[in-house]
């Protein structure tokens, strides 16, 4: 953690200088500020029942990068999700430079095996993709529309990790059972954070949190260009 605050202050420092304004602003060429590699995650299992996936961030790929083979592939991440017109927007908040920074590898395939007996349809080492809701929040349907808001506040709608409200009108949600899943729902997902950022999160479906309780899961995580990630967890909330 330490190190990822270290990456991100420098980025934050290499591109205020070079983007600051004469009345003090910050001119943001990129809704998308970095993005960052990881291979492998935590697990937080929260008062809430949920299961947040939390990536272990390697490297921080940023625009305000002196390294011209980092800013090109930036450049090229950017113009993938259409990500090219922002520089009209300002901010006077320089710590929005650490914001809105995604994964650069797309999930293709989630699998969450109980390693003990489930219930009775779900023996030992089962897939019980089908007993959790996946939730994420992308701000790829924003970048799509050419950066208008995609979203109005629906308080049917569960946004309660993202960091402020304004993300509500720049973030879209995805939030169906696991099983139901597919690559395509899982393009550029994220919270956009870059302290303990989280992927995606899970939630016992109706009925199946007592299942859950006590439990060791193993969470394996399955990518097009890289290893999967796999970790094992045992569904224990938090208490606080």
């Amino acid at each position: 953690m330490k190190r990822l605050l270290i990456l991100a202050m420098v980025a934050l420092v290499a591109w205020s200088c070079d983007r600051d304004n004469d009345d003090g602003s910050y001119v943001i060429s990129k809704f998308v500020m970095g993005y960052y590699t990881y291979d492998d995650i935590t697990i937080e299992v929260n008062k809430d029942n949920d299961i947040l996936v939390h990536p272990q961030i390697d490297e921080i790929i940023y625009e305000g990068t002196a390294d011209s083979s980092v800013r090109a592939r930036f450049d090229a991440l950017a113009a993938k999700y259409n990500d090219t017109g922002y520089s009209k927007q300002k901010s006077y908040l320089p710590i929005e430079y650490l914001e809105n920074q995604m994964p650069v590898e797309n999930i293709q395939s989630i699998e969450l095996v109980c390693l003990e007996e489930f219930d009775a349809q779900h023996p030992a080492e089962s897939l019980v993709n089908d007993c959790v809701t996946f939730t994420a929040y992308s701000p790829l349907p924003f970048l799509l529309s050419n950066y208008q808001r995609t979203n109005g506040y629906d308080s049917n709608l569960s946004f309660k990790y993202l960091s402020s409200m304004y993300s509500i009108y720049t973030y879209s949600i995805i939030s169906k059972p696991l099983s139901e899943i597919t690559a395509d729902d899982m393009v550029l997902i994220g919270d956009g954070q870059t302290y303990k950022p989280m992927i995606f999160y899970l939630s016992p479906t109706a009925g199946s949190l007592d299942s859950f309780m006590g439990k060791r899961f193993c969470l394996t995580l399955n990518y097009e260009n890289q290893a999967p990630i796999t970790t094992e967890f045992t569904f224990s909330p938090s208490k606080i």
